[in-house]
């Protein structure tokens, strides 16, 4: 049945990563709306939306089929024990990655705010604005 997660453990983990990027992207869509227009915009938002249902749809026939309780215990049913190492690796790779490209992200984004408001020269033949 369900198990529940526990605080700190690598799936509490994965999980908390995974919502964060899903939900930072969010304040990004106002921008992007501007960029490519509404309807292009929504015709991507139905395509996304189709896919994922998609996907959530063969992914439970799996689940039902083969009665597992995890991700890589599905992808083994489908494709295969080289594959379930795969699934494994993407679960871990894509959280550690989007951990990086914040980091990344927020350390230009900070020093970019103390250059602009304290004139400090953090880039060469630069001051400040």
């Amino acid at each position: 049945m369900f198990k529940p997660i526990l605080p700190g453990a690598m799936r509490g983990s994965i999980f908390a990563f995974l919502a964060s990027a899903m939900g930072t992207g969010m304040f990004n869509l106002p921008y992007r709306i501007d960029q490519i227009g509404v309807v292009a915009y929504f015709i991507f938002v139905v395509c996304g939306g189709l896919f994922s249902y998609f996907g959530m749809y063969l992914i439970s026939r799996i689940i039902l089929k083969f009665n597992v309780e995890s991700y890589s215990a599905m992808s083994e049913e489908a494709y295969g024990k080289w594959f379930r190492k795969v699934a494994e690796l993407c679960l871990l790779a894509f959280p550690w990655g989007i951990v990086i490209c914040y980091q990344v992200i927020f350390a230009k984004f900070i020093l970019q705010l103390l250059a602009d408001n304290f004139d400090f020269a953090f880039y060469e033949g630069t001051r400040g604005r």
